[in-house]
């Protein structure tokens, strides 16, 4: 049990841990470093079985997670950019300082996740269902064959996503 109170935290746990980020303070590019277990919708830790992290991680990898391929850019006047190698999409963002709730929209489709700054990284969470949206729009055809598994791995828990860390 106690392994698995480290391995997973709740959504509340993770936006309490962080600071919401100044638009001036994102302004930049931002690579993919790690990620974490998230219990999103109110979950408990309860009993939770979480996933090999080596396993999640692998599949990541394959997708093309890392901190050259997979970055997040911010541009004066709330414009971002998500790059998975040479798949991007632009965004307009706001960011809750009351929720941390960022909401990207891209064209007409508006995906709510949360945002927090803790130390040097940021940490951008979506439910899963926004999260492999994302993937399989920016994922290689290769990349995208690790969707499936890496959701067979989520499925030990009701509610479990990651949540994305980045670095300058």
């Amino acid at each position: 049990m106690i392994l698995i109170t480290i391995l997973v935290c709740l959504l509340g746990s993770l936006l309490n841990s962080g600071t919401v980020p100044a638009e001036k303070d994102l302004i930049g590019s931002w690579g993919y470093v790690d990620n974490e277990f998230v219990l999103v919708d109110g979950q408990s830790t309860d009993n939770v079985r979480t996933p090999s992290k080596a396993d999640v991680d692998s599949h990541l990898k394959a997708m093309g997670a890392s901190h050259s391929n997979l970055v997040l850019s911010f541009s004066e006047g709330h414009k971002a950019q998500l790059r998975l190698g040479e798949n991007s999409f632009d965004i307009d963002w706001q960011l809750n300082p009351a929720t941390k709730e960022f909401k990207a929209t891209v064209g007409l489709f508006t995906i709510k996740g949360y945002l927090v700054k803790k130390g040097d990284r940021i940490v951008l969470t979506y439910t899963r269902t926004n999260l492999f949206m994302i993937m399989r729009f920016l994922c290689t055809p290769a990349g995208r064959k690790h969707i499936a598994p890496l959701g067979e791995l989520l499925d030990s828990a009701k509610g479990l996503t990651l949540a994305m860390e980045f670095t300058r």
